[in-house]
């Protein structure tokens, strides 16, 4: 993997790029981090030296929307230079140098949701239910240690994100049913892909006979939402809806 001075990662069928990576840097390019924290761009800054990236980018490329225009502000050796035919430009730049000057920050992971943590009463149960639920959507299940249950996803932008499931204490197992329309959590939505995401959740639901409030159906809340809604074991409300 070619870490990208934004914080993008490059994509082969889009882009070319060399990096010639030290040793010290493993730990970066195994793990696929982006550099998305000052922090974590000196460390890249003082790991590669003097060390220069070469990245071609691919013919008629356009910007990005939120990544920063180069002009009269943008260090001479992290401008563009142009190579080659009509549209094709490269990028001769120390990464190091732009993660620590702070251009990674053009992708912030500041506000974003880091993890959220739900109360069960039976982790095993629910782990039935959320397992093929959040594969669907890409969520891989990780390890933990309190008798509770947990998902991983990784966003290009906010990194890694965690939905963390806690078995209730002793005394609320009997607990009446959750009440959204009371202080506290109402519903978790998460996105889909796109529609057909959104029916294959619904599929899956209705293969673990689950507690469906509404069928997937195109909504009125925004342009084109399309969504199904859904009841966890608890009660807890829950969402997967695609917005074009």
């Amino acid at each position: 993997m070619a870490l990208a001075a934004t914080g993008h990662p490059l994509r082969p069928i889009a882009h070319e790029a060399m990096l010639f990576v030290p040793p010290a840097l493993a730990r970066f390019t195994q793990t696929g981090d982006l550099i998305l924290t000052r922090e974590l761009g000196r460390d890249v800054a003082e790991a590669l030296g003097d060390r220069n990236a070469l990245m071609l980018v691919n013919h008629g490329r356009r910007g990005r929307p939120g990544l920063r225009r180069q002009g009269r502000d943008t260090p001479a050796e992290l401008r563009s230079q142009r190579v080659g035919g009509s549209g094709h430009r490269s990028m001769i730049a120390n990464v190091g140098r732009a993660a620590s000057l702070g251009y990674a920050e053009i992708v912030s992971a500041a506000g974003s949701l880091n993890h959220l943590r739900l109360s069960v009463r039976d982790p095993a149960v629910s782990e039935r239910f959320y397992e093929p639920l959040l594969a669907e959507l890409g969520w891989v299940q990780i390890p933990r240690d309190d008798g509770g249950r947990a998902w991983e996803r990784r966003d290009p932008t906010a990194g890694r994100q965690w939905l963390i499931l806690t078995p209730v204490a002793d005394e609320h197992r009997d607990a009446p049913p959750h009440d959204r329309f009371a202080p506290g959590f109402h519903h978790l939505a998460l996105n889909a892909a796109d529609r057909l995401q959104v029916d294959r959740v619904h599929t899956v639901l209705r293969e673990l006979g689950g507690d469906i409030i509404d069928a997937p159906a195109e909504y009125d809340y925004n342009p084109g939402y399309y969504a199904v809604f859904f009841r966890d074991p608890d009660g807890l409300k829950l969402e997967v809806v695609h917005i074009p």
